[in-house]
Parts: structure tokens; sequence; C-alpha cells
């Protein structure tokens, strides 16, 4: 389930009424044992460190909204493609539990969230895993 920490709220609060500039976005992938919270801060994540990886530069061109029609009790949705990360190299064996989005010039955390599934594990040349950084907002 996606997080949004306490402080992270203010800064989108803050994007959406103009208040800061937005910013592009990269998603990371973290490898410690944690499961983020509403006291979440990005010093609670450990990066990911795996041979072939690297944090992704999301673009916001790339999202695709979806409204719901009057009535529907589905959430409006920010769709992503599905993003890759594989191992590029045999090496030691690399757990990773989820992944944290920030704000690109900042760095400010905006969400998180730890894998339902996980952890992946990164440990041969053929280990792979997919994230697609969807994001859905129901009525407030």
């Amino acid at each position: 389930m996606i997080v949004i920490p306490r402080t992270s709220r203010a800064t989108l609060l803050a994007m959406l009424l103009n208040k800061t500039v937005a910013e592009e976005m990269d998603l990371h992938v973290y490898k410690n044992d944690y499961t983020p919270n509403d006291d979440t801060e990005l010093a609670d994540f450990v990066e990911a460190n795996f041979a072939g990886y690297a944090a992704e530069q999301l673009d916001s061109a790339v999202y695709t909204i979806t409204v719901p029609g009057p009535g529907s009790s589905i959430p409006a949705s920010a769709e992503y493609d599905d993003i890759e990360f594989a191992s590029s190299a045999e090496q030691a064996a690399n757990n990773n539990y989820g992944y944290y989005v920030t704000r690109r010039i900042t760095g400010d955390l905006l969400w998180c969230e730890r894998f339902s599934d996980g952890p992946y594990t990164i440990a041969t040349a053929d280990n792979k895993f997919t994230i697609n950084p969807r994001f859905r907002l129901a009525a407030l």
C-alpha cells in the first residue's frame, strides 16, 4: 500500500496549491527491511546497490490520468508504464523491499511503498523485477 508520510503530505499540498514549484520525480528501490509509516523520512531508506541498479527518472508526460465518471466509487488514477530493474552480473544476494519517490531537484520524499509480495532478491544476472508507480486518489 502506498504511504504518504506526514511531511510528504505538506510537500504535495504545497505543489497542489502552487506554493512550491513542481519537479520531475525519481523512483528509488530500497533494500532495508523497513515498513513505511506516517513518520517515515528519506533517511529511513537504504537505497539498493545491486549491479545494474540506478534510480529511475520518471517522466511526468508518461503518466496517464484517468478521471472516473459522476457517482463512481473508483478513484482517479495516474498510471505509469512498468519499470524493470534487472541485475547486470552475478553478485551476493541483494534483497529489495520496496520503493520510494522523490522530487528530482530538492530530493524531497513524496511517497513510498513496501512490496506486498517481496522482498525481490537480486543475485544472478537473470534476476529482475518490475514496479508500476501508479498513484490513485479517492475523494477526500
